[in-house]
């Protein structure tokens, strides 16, 4: 995860020019990025975008939920109108424990997020914050709001 803290995942756009601008709408400017192309069957493959700092990173997911769906319109790209997408650049574990943690939405969880490589829960607007670190947990709290 330490490689990864300094990494996003930027999907929806089709070349580094375009990540420039992306990030520049959202406030962005690092002129230390380092990009890298993920080989995919997509048509449109995801990049993976290194900042200079984890803060600059920080303030581009940030920035980027202030500003709800991004979009190849909204981001001023021309083209095909696509949606464009941010996300952290996590190891397969951890995509598959917030997958899995995202299941207790159907056993009364109000809340899943993710934050800085790691997964929380919450059960109501001012319950208690958890942090889930196994998929033993999430079926433990599955098998509890039973």
């Amino acid at each position: 995860l330490n490689s990864r803290k300094r990494n996003i995942i930027i999907s929806g756009v089709i070349d580094k020019n375009e990540i420039v601008k992306v990030l520049e709408n959202l406030g962005i400017n690092d002129a230390g990025i380092k990009v890298k192309q993920i080989p995919t069957d997509k048509p449109i493959k995801p990049f993976v975008v290194t900042f200079s700092s984890e803060e600059t990173k920080r303030n581009a997911l940030q920035n980027r939920k202030s500003r709800g769906n991004l979009n190849s319109a909204n981001m001023n790209l021309g083209g095909t109108e696509r949606n464009i997408y941010l996300s952290e650049d996590l190891p397969k574990t951890i995509q598959e424990l917030l997958r899995k943690a995202k299941e207790l939405g159907e056993s009364g969880y109000k809340y899943v997020w993710l934050k800085e490589g790691k997964v929380f829960c919450r059960k109501a607007d001012f319950a208690k914050v958890l942090r889930i670190k196994n998929i033993q947990q999430v079926e433990e709290l599955q098998q509890q709001s039973q």
